[in-house]
This record gives C-alpha cells, sequence and structure tokens, in this order.
C-alpha cells in the first residue's frame, strides 16, 4: 500500500509511543492498557475518532472490563458516532451488545474450521 500512498506507511500508525506520531498518524496500534490510560486520561483525544476496534475481547482481564467501560462512557459523553468493533474467536456477542445498550445491531458471525 505504500506506493499508492506516496508516502511511508509507518508515518500513518501510531503504535502506543506519543513521539512515534504525528499529524499523519491515522491509526494507532496499541495495547490495552495504553488504551485504557487514555481513555481514563484524554477522553478528548477521541472527539475525532471514527471506529474503535479491540480484538480478543474474550480474554478477561481487568484491562479489557476497564476498556469496555470506558468505551461506553465514551460513547454516551462524548462521541457517539464511533463505531466500537468488538473481535473476538469466542465471545459472548449477546451479552456485549446488551452491556453497550444496542442489541438490535446487527452481529457478524465468521465461522471458520478449527484445526
Amino acid at each position: 500500500t505504500e506506493p499508492e500512498l506516496r508516502d511511508s506507511i509507518a508515518l500513518r500508525m501510531g503504535h502506543g509511543v506519543r513521539e512515534f506520531e504525528s499529524n499523519k498518524t491515522r491509526a494507532w496500534f496499541v495495547t490495552t492498557g495504553y488504551l485504557v490510560r487514555i481513555l481514563a486520561n484524554h477522553p478528548e483525544r477521541f472527539d475525532n475518532v471514527s471506529h474503535l476496534i479491540i480484538d480478543e475481547v474474550h480474554e478477561r482481564s481487568v484491562d479489557t472490563d476497564l476498556l469496555c467501560l470506558l468505551c461506553r462512557r465514551l460513547l454516551a459523553e462524548r462521541n457517539s458516532r464511533i463505531r466500537l468493533v468488538l473481535m473476538s474467536a469466542t465471545m459472548a456477542a449477546d451479552m456485549y451488545a446488551s452491556y453497550f445498550g444496542v442489541p438490535e445491531q446487527p452481529l457478524i458471525s465468521v465461522g471458520a474450521r478449527r484445526f
């Protein structure tokens, strides 16, 4: 994709270290703990964010549960336009849909063969 973008893809990807972000950064790849810290301390950084994708949401931990709480608060109080995407190979999709108050939203299930 770099030739099509005419600049380094690395300039468009932040990865959890502030000095590696620039005004060209379009996506962050960060740990759950880093995202929790940003949401808790600087929720204004998400005012112009369009999508938030959380993978492996089934791996319940303090950080993951806190992240879900902070995302729910963000959606309710600051930016209801964010599209929150929760992903996991195995998850209680109905529970998360209910938690975020959107049980009528379509759930996408992609079947796969187990090895």
